[in-house]
């Protein structure tokens, strides 16, 4: 909810007028003290990647990769694409395609094996 709306569950800054019927009645019910970890543990069924945007959407174990690698999405070439659309399938194996800005081999080294290691995970259980 938090990736859709920018807000978590029993805020109301949003206005109501903005705000679907689904939610406006959860909100509601969470408000009234029940508020028993709704969403812990809810996240994106990738699926063929054709919903969860891969920077911006919590799709990594409850986690979006912009926030666990800021300086990452300020070099990424292609920021806004869906998870399918940043890379393919090659003999039954799931391939990364990510585009950086050029950067010193020192600054790319330190910066990018972090989120090399979990990409690897993450095509191993694909």
């Amino acid at each position: 909810m938090l990736s859709k709306y920018g807000m978590e569950l029993g805020h109301s800054e949003l206005q109501m007028k903005f705000q679907s019927w689904w939610w406006r009645n959860l909100s509601k019910v969470c408000d009234e003290g029940t508020k028993v970890g709704w969403f812990q543990g809810v996240g994106w069924k990738i699926g063929v990647g054709d919903k969860a945007r891969f920077w911006e959407d919590a799709w990594v174990d409850s986690n979006n990769p912009k926030t666990m690698f800021p300086r990452l999405y300020i070099i990424y070439l292609d920021q806004g694409k869906k998870v399918g659309e940043v890379g393919v399938w090659e003999e039954s194996e799931w391939q990364w395609s990510l585009r950086w800005r050029l950067l010193k081999m020192e600054e790319a080294s330190s910066l990018l094996s972090p989120c090399v290691c979990l990409m690897k995970k993450i095509a191993s259980l694909l």
